[in-house]
């Protein structure tokens, strides 16, 4: 899990209530009992609902238990919403790493801007928020109202959970994240300490 970024690994556990041992980026016995007791808290979440496409559950089982249960939520409602496509969740929480090759791509590197959020600037990166996609097939939609109507109507029928955020004006409209009321640098620093997010 986390692409063996076990510092990652152990400051997410800790977050989650699932005691790793020390946060020293060493993967030992504790270590591994906290990631199997936060599997297993998982599976029990999984479940009480139906199941999805693998990316959507790969993706789902990197979220924070809270989150998770969000993300099912959303995903039962939005079967019911009529897109002439099919939803997934395609990210989940990202390790700092990943964000930064993410934020690198069209600055750094090649393609096209999908970020402005650096390491550890973003709410993907402390187990609260996923992103959705629309496939039209295997096609993905890359078009703005069928992502428009699906927020608009989920709205706040999920407890806890906003969508299309605002960055520098822009909605992220596949966006959905858990609302906190903590600023990001907040968040960033329990994450880093592995103290509850509340």
């Amino acid at each position: 899990m986390f692409g063996g970024d076990t510092l990652f690994l152990q400051r997410f556990l800790k977050v989650a209530g699932y005691d790793p041992g020390p946060i020293d980026g060493q993967f030992g016995q504790k270590t591994a009992a906290a990631l199997e007791r936060f599997r297993d808290a998982s599976d029990a979440v999984s479940a009480q609902y139906r199941r999805l496409d693998s990316r959507s559950e790969g993706c789902i089982l990197t979220l924070l238990p809270g989150t998770q249960k969000a993300a099912r939520k959303f995903m039962d409602l939005a079967q019911s919403v009529n897109l002439g496509a099919t939803v997934k969740i395609i990210s989940g929480t990202r390790t700092y790493r990943e964000q930064a090759a993410i934020f690198a791509q069209g600055r750094t590197r090649p393609g096209r801007i999908v970020t402005k959020a650096g390491p550890g600037q973003s709410n993907h990166n402390f187990g609260l928020a996923f992103d959705v996609g629309l496939f039209d097939g295997q096609e993905y939609v890359d078009r703005e109202k069928p992502y428009e109507t699906l927020g608009r109507f989920i709205g706040d029928k999920v407890e806890g959970l906003e969508w299309g955020i605002l960055v520098n004006g822009d909605i992220d409209r596949p966006h959905y994240q858990i609302r906190t009321g903590l600023a990001l640098a907040a968040l960033r620093k329990h994450f880093e300490a592995g103290s509850a997010y509340a």
